[in-house]
């Protein structure tokens, strides 16, 4: 599972320099390999992010999960200055680690999921507030 999670119960995210998302993992098996998890931001054709990581950043190798194990990811992806307003869509992509073109493949076929809720991103107001 995954959600968009803006921390400290703010209800909206005026600092647009990362994206908070927390990707959440339940094990059925131990984990003989370590896994990589590519997330990609794109708008349209263009990747706007693009964060391949092992699980927790790295800092928790998926060799070393455990059965039933409930795992929250989460993860603070930066985002470039000047983005266009509108939405964007998030994919998660699941590779052995160093084998970026051996992605796992989901029961339709398909190695990439597409997140169903897209990331928007909002026009910046200025001028001052009362």
């Amino acid at each position: 599972g995954y959600t968009y999670e803006i921390r400290a119960d703010a209800t909206e995210q005026r600092d647009a320099s990362y994206f908070p998302l927390t990707l959440y993992w339940r094990t059925d098996k131990e984990m003989d390999k370590d896994y990589i998890f590519r997330v990609r931001i794109m708008r349209g054709d263009r990747v706007v992010v693009d964060d391949a990581q092992g699980g927790l950043n790295g800092y928790w190798p998926t060799s070393q999960w455990y059965r039933d194990a409930a795992i929250i990811d989460y993860r603070d992806l930066r985002l470039p200055g000047g983005l266009t307003p509108g939405n964007y869509t998030v994919t998660l992509q699941v590779y052995p680690e160093g084998m970026p073109d051996q992605p796992l493949k989901l029961e339709d076929g398909s190695t990439e999921i597409r997140f169903e809720t897209p990331l928007m991103i909002v026009p910046w107001e200025t001028g001052s507030r009362n």
